[in-house]
């Protein structure tokens, strides 16, 4: 890769396909969230502009080439490794690649099968690199064990300030150790769009948005499945305690027009929010 591209000294590596409309394409079809391919799109368009290297997808035995890569750079700002196919091993080879620069800020790891293994390098990434400000982790198989492992390395992580944990089997039990997470960090964008925290885990989470001076983003929509009247009325009793929130994203939860109307009702009383997204809710 070195030898192909001559970046030794590069500030950022995108691993994808040769342009950011076949990447997001590829990873739209093969199941990501809408919300995520949103996210990326207008991102990885500036990163084109700036002919920031785009390789290929290198599949599960590329991660050694990639780790050696990375560990040739001098300086290494954004390291994204979208839909590469990385297994565990592989993936803490990158990861312990990345551990040698300590400038990093952005990590993006979404879409590899890792196995819950992620948990484990983002934590040592982590540990090493105290300039991370946004972590991608989307669809990488993490669960609540994990996520248990990593809100461990984030806590007091005041740099953090994006965080993308969506697309991942986490559960209802998931929201108790967000709303943690949101007390002792300074997370200003959280996405767990189709996460499965359902009714339960929405009422835990938004105990801890009363805490938060810092978010100003929250996406849970898609496969969440908190369509009921407590799941509306634990997000208008967060609005009512949060005075930070600016944009809130429920799309695809069938809260249904009696749980759409209180959260429109809570919305318009916000200080801050200005925008709420609530497609497919009126089921």
């Amino acid at each position: 890769l070195a030898f192909r591209h001559g970046h030794a000294e590069c500030a950022e590596v995108l691993l994808g396909d040769d342009t950011d409309f076949v990447l997001l394409g590829a990873i739209g079809e093969s199941g990501a969230s809408s919300s995520f391919f949103e996210r990326r799109h207008h991102y990885l368009q500036e990163k084109l502009r700036e002919t920031i290297p785009i390789l290929p997808p290198l599949g599960e035995d590329g991660g050694e080439t990639v780790a050696t890569f990375v560990g040739s750079c001098n300086y290494l700002a954004s390291a994204e490794f979208m839909g590469q196919n990385f297994e565990a091993g592989c993936m803490l080879d990158i990861c312990r690649s990345l551990c040698g620069h300590p400038a990093l800020r952005i990590l993006n790891l979404s879409f590899n099968p890792t196995a819950g293994a992620v948990a484990q390098c983002v934590s040592k990434v982590l540990e090493h690199c105290a300039c991370v400000e946004e972590l991608y982790l989307n669809s990488v198989e993490l669960t609540i064990h994990g996520l248990q492992i990593l809100i461990q390395a984030m806590t007091g992580y005041e740099k953090l300030k994006i965080l993308d944990m969506g697309g991942n089997p986490l559960g209802p039990t998931s929201g108790l150790e967000l709303s943690r997470l949101l007390e002792r960090s300074c997370i200003q964008s959280l996405a767990l769009d189709s996460v499965g925290l359902r009714s339960k885990g929405l009422v835990d989470l938004t105990a801890g948005l009363g805490a938060t001076q810092t978010l100003t983003e929250l996406d849970i929509s898609g496969r969440n499945n908190i369509g009921s009247m407590s799941g509306a009325l634990a997000i208008e009793r967060a609005l009512r305690k949060n005075d930070s929130l600016k944009q809130l994203d429920i799309t695809g939860n069938a809260i249904g027009i009696s749980g759409a109307k209180l959260v429109h009702a809570a919305a318009l009383n916000h200080p801050k929010l200005r925008l709420v997204k609530m497609r497919n809710n009126l089921f």
